[in-house]
Order: structure tokens, then C-alpha cells, then sequence
């Protein structure tokens, strides 16, 4: 996928939030190239990535304690974690399993967007955790592979959570995603061009008054 460079306008209006990039590393490459509906996992891990850097998304990385062998970096080449990315290693399933994952989340309004390999559960693990802290969460699920939860994360399932509990949870894919968030930024740039307008109007009026009282 090749990313346009976006307008400055469009950048700042964008809700600024969090990508979760799980277990990206070698390892897990075969099975990623051979699921999801519409293109494979890794492609869609590669475009929720481009757009998270070129809006200016912190990104993060959990890895399992056990995926990788101490000292080495197995990360998916395009993958690799930059210097000020934050890194997590979890101990189980759940995100939440690593101990300071929970409040680097809540830095960025407790809002982020999971994709990658979590396991089978990972997806189930973490939801139950965001029930504790009350964060707001969307996984990808063309661009995750997990399925026990997606056997589970049914539209009705998800709907009854949401409507008797505090779950905040969506899943959606990564084009729906994406489309999304563009909506927002166009929706955004035509409200800060009309008040733009409407001050320059304002102006020239002041202006006008001042120079001819």
C-alpha cells in the first residue's frame, strides 16, 4: 500500500491514540501469510502500521516472554520497533499481563488498536482486562490472528457485552477502520476551513471598521 503524505490539517485531526503491535516476530510469519479474507495478516498489520506513523500514533510492541530468545531481535522485517516505541513483554495472554502496559495506555486516554498475532484467547484475555480499567479498545480482526476469539467476538455477542456492561470493544477490519478515521480527518479539515473563512470574513470586517470609522 503506497500512503500519500496527508495535510497537516488532516494529521491534527485525527483522534491521537495507540497501535498494539503483538508478537510480531518471525516465528509467527508462515501462519500470516496464509489467513485472513482479502489479503493476508501481515499486509494488513503493514497498512494499520503506515497510517499509525504517518499520523503520528504512538506505536507499541508486546511480544511473549517466551517468543523470542534472549539477546535476539526475530522482529518481521518492517516490524522492527523504533527507539522511542514502547515494548512490552506479557506474561500471559492477556495485554494486561505485563505490569506497566495498563498505564502507558492510560497516557493516551486509554484508547488503542490491537493487531498481530495474540494467541488463541489473546483477543477474549484482554477484553475481560479492559473491564477492570475501562479503556477503549478495537481489534482489527483482518489484520489479527486469534480464533478463539473470533469464533466469539459474533456481532450479537459483542452487542449484548456492550449494551449490560462498560465494555468498550469493537472489531472491525482494517479497510472499515481506516475509512473511519478518514471520515473524521475530511469532517474535521471542512469544519476548520469554515471557521477559518468566517475569521478571515471577521477581520476584514475589523479591518474595514478601523479604516473607515
Amino acid at each position: 500500500m503506497t500512503c500519500m503524505p496527508a495535510s497537516s490539517a488532516f494529521q491534527k485531526s485525527l483522534p491521537i491514540s495507540t497501535l498494539v503491535l503483538i508478537d510480531m516476530c518471525k516465528p509467527n510469519l508462515p501462519q500470516g501469510l496464509k489467513r485472513a479474507p482479502g489479503g493476508t495478516i501481515l499486509q494488513n498489520c503493514r497498512r494499520a502500521l503506515s497510517f499509525a506513523r504517518l499520523h503520528g500514533w504512538r506505536v507499541a510492541h508486546v511480544r511473549s516472554e517466551h517468543a523470542l530468545l534472549p539477546g535476539s531481535d526475530q522482529s518481521i522485517a518492517g516490524f522492527e520497533p523504533e527507539r522511542i516505541d514502547p515494548k512490552f513483554e506479557r506474561r500471559a495472554l492477556s495485554c494486561y499481563s505485563s505490569p506497566y502496559f495498563q498505564s502507558v495506555m492510560r497516557e493516551t486516554g486509554g484508547s488503542y488498536v490491537l493487531a498481530g498475532f495474540l494467541g488463541d484467547g489473546g483477543g477474549l484475555a484482554t477484553l475481560a482486562d479492559t473491564l477492570l480499567y475501562g479503556d477503549s479498545v478495537t481489534l482489527l480482526a483482518d489484520a489479527s490472528l486469534d480464533e478463539v476469539s473470533r469464533r466469539v467476538f459474533s456481532e450479537p455477542v459483542l452487542s449484548l457485552l456492550t449494551t449490560h456492561t462498560s465494555l468498550r470493544f469493537n472489531v472491525v477490519s482494517t479497510s472499515a477502520w481506516l475509512r473511519a478515521l478518514e471520515g473524521i480527518g475530511a469532517g474535521a479539515m471542512m469544519r476548520t476551513s469554515r471557521t477559518e473563512k468566517h475569521a478571515a470574513q471577521r477581520q476584514r470586517r475589523i479591518a474595514g471598521g478601523e479604516a473607515h470609522p
